[in-house]
């Protein structure tokens, strides 16, 4: 099969394999060189795919205890490392929906609704800076996905405890006339 070593990479990578340097455990790769070593995350098997140029020139099941050669395979599926593999796109359409959403909670924002407003916003938020990580992961392809979560949920705790105040104060007025 013609497929590139870094193609291959990118592809695991895509399918949250993580890559490592030192011993390999379910869902992570190694390369050394022209060699691919996968652990397969939903088996106790591990592959190692030697390259030569843009061709793969050997497919081999690994023992991941003795690191001896079981048997050599013509072809292999490699499934994702998690269930909850999106691509870019959708994620980032979902984002900007949560953002929109978020918009319009805020929009709405009474006094007399504040708790069941803020509740909602909670919830966007946090599944707003889970999408931003997994871009940031994504994009970035290594390198700590929290970061750019993180980042997200200080800005939106900012948003969120500017409304806030703004809503307690329209409550305030309320309450003197």
């Amino acid at each position: 099969m013609r497929i590139s070593r870094n193609a291959l990479l990118r592809r695991l990578v895509d399918s949250l394999y993580s890559r490592t340097e030192i011993d390999l455990r379910p869902g992570q790769f190694r390369v050394k060189g022209d060699t691919v070593d996968i652990m397969l995350s939903f088996e106790e098997i591990q592959l190692r795919i030697v390259f030569w140029g843009d061709e793969i020139e050997k497919i081999s099941e690994i023992n991941p205890l003795t690191g001896k050669s079981i048997a050599t395979r013509e072809h292999v599926m490699i499934f994702p490392n998690s269930h909850y593999v999106t691509s870019k796109d959708k994620l980032e359409h979902a984002l900007e929906n949560i953002e929109k959403e978020m918009e319009n909670l805020k929009q709405k924002l009474t006094s007399e609704n504040v708790g069941e407003i803020k509740e909602g916003i909670d919830k966007l938020s946090a599944a707003a800076q889970k999408l931003a990580e997994v871009l940031y992961a994504q994009n970035n392809q290594s390198g700590d996905a929290s970061q750019a979560g993180s980042a997200y949920a200080q800005e939106e705790t900012a948003k969120k405890d500017e409304n806030v105040v703004d809503a307690d104060f329209e409550e305030v007025k309320d309450d003197k006339k």
